[in-house]
């Protein structure tokens, strides 16, 4: 017994030291955790109450100790039970009975199959984690592609049960084939995923339905795809177009994530130099040929884990308790930190919360895309998507990007075309993602953010009158 007592009181200690470590760990963190009252009484005030508990126990008689022991284990299991749960939940096949369960690469070598020229997607995001510095082509000059294999029907994403394809155009991007030909264009989009049109059919994407009433509309939206990118289409496609309006959709983890990767690729923070190009217009052919013999890469195990891992960077003991640009160093443990359960409790959004908005880049490259959209008398227009976590949790920790990032845009003086209270304030919000779950917008989402663009369109008309 006494054996017993020994080994609990020193789990005790060890579970004390833990919490203790969190506590240090929130308060250094503090900006993503203590944003609320929920926060403070979750992350804080428990952790304290804990480790005071702890150290009261052992003013108690050791069975007391023991009891208090094994409730903390129950409640623990519980907890752990609850997001094993919401993890089923999650990852259960929501698809429809007679949905397309096709991988990409089968759906692409059947088209071949067919005599169809098509291909799987890329994007300067997935290139960059597998070449940092640019994917090697016959000139000898390295490139860093912003868009896909040209002129091919491109097998995208299927987040609803049917693969979306498009065909990707001159220059890679989800356009018509003819939408190039115009010298003096309407609309120019860039964008990430949604803009591309993840996972809508063609042509119901909300760039498409933009198009049918702005027939000169051309989309540079690409998977992936953050501010640097996204400034980096902008002066190597849109530039020479010299289009009256660019709208500029702004998605929450451009600011929260997606800078923090894009900022570690050399290529693309050139694009902050007022005259850097690769002169990608003119070298398609060869970004084709680069591209298609990237595709032919054996998908080896090693191959797909340099691609799928964050940059390497070396760090000390208090970059380790901050947050990496990745989260925590805890939260790469999946369901360690319970991320599901403090998202159904509205606590986090993703997973895991985030450091420090860079807002002093985010504001040189918008002034950047301003001041050149301007160069040629056109207008910048940012459009703001919120996520599912916004609309359907209401999370109040993704709060502090998109704040920043609305400073950032009034500061510059810009007309935002804002979709948060549009879709939070949709009679079934749920309706708008595909199979009423988690993931990019469904068509009627898409067909949202289109109607709400266009209504602004006409009301404002700033730049195609």
């Amino acid at each position: 017994m006494k054996l017993i007592n020994s080994v609990l009181d020193k789990l005790f200690i060890v579970f004390g030291c833990i919490i203790l470590i969190f506590i240090l760990f929130v308060l250094v963190n503090h900006k993503s955790y203590l944003v609320n009252d929920k926060g403070i009484a979750l992350y804080l005030a428990l952790p304290i109450s804990c480790v005071v508990g702890i150290f009261t126990a052992f003013f108690l008689p050791s069975g007391w100790r023991k009891a208090i022991f094994l409730s903390g284990i129950c409640l623990i299991a519980a907890l752990y039970a609850f997001e094993t749960w919401l993890w089923f939940d999650e990852t259960r096949d929501r698809l429809p009975s007679n949905a397309d369960r096709r991988t990409n690469t089968e759906v692409v070598a059947e088209l071949r199959q067919t005599g169809v020229a098509a291909q799987g997607y890329f994007s300067s995001q997935m290139i960059s984690r597998i070449a940092p510095e640019g994917l090697d082509t016959a000139s000898g000059r390295p490139v860093l592609p912003l868009g896909g294999v040209s002129n091919v029907l491109t097998v995208y994403c299927n987040d609803t049960g049917t693969w979306r394809t498009y065909q990707s155009g001159k220059y890679g991007f989800p356009n018509p084939r003819d939408a190039w030909k115009w010298e003096n264009v309407e609309i120019i989009a860039v964008g990430d995923s949604f803009t591309a049109g993840a996972c809508a059919s063609e042509g119901r994407e909300f760039v498409g339905l933009i198009r049918d009433a702005f027939p000169r509309t051309i989309n540079l939206g690409t998977g992936g795809n953050g501010p640097l990118a996204e400034l980096a289409s902008l002066r190597e496609y849109a530039a020479s177009r010299q289009p009256k309006l660019v709208l500029w959709f702004y998605y929450e983890n451009d600011l929260q994530k997606d800078l923090f990767r894009e900022k570690k690729n050399s290529i693309l923070m050139r694009y902050l130099e007022p005259n850097f190009s690769q002169n990608l217009a003119d070298r398609q052919e060869e970004i084709d040929v680069a591209l298609i013999n990237l595709a032919k890469l054996p998908r080896d195990e090693s191959t797909v884990k340099k691609a799928a891992a964050p940059p390497e960077t070396s760090r000390g003991i208090f970059d380790f308790i901050r947050f990496s640009e990745y989260g925590s160093f805890f939260s790469r443990v999946p369901g360690l930190t319970l991320p599901r359960t403090r998202i159904h409790f509205g606590l986090v959004g993703g997973g895991g919360e985030w450091p420090d908005p860079e807002t002093e880049l985010f504001k040189r490259i918008m002034t950047t895309a301003k001041r050149e959209v301007e160069s040629w008398n056109g207008e910048l227009v940012v459009v703001i998507l919120p996520s599912w976590e916004r609309v359907i949790r209401g999370l109040e920790t993704k709060d502090r990007h998109l704040n920043e990032a609305r400073t950032v845009f009034a500061d510059l003086n810009l007309s935002i075309v804002d979709m948060v209270p549009v879709m939070s304030e949709h009679p079934d919000p749920h309706s708008l993602w595909p199979n009423r779950g988690l993931g990019h917008y469904g068509e009627a989402g898409h067909r949202l953010v289109a109607e709400t663009v266009l209504q602004w369109l006409a009301r404002a008309n700033p730049k195609l009158k």
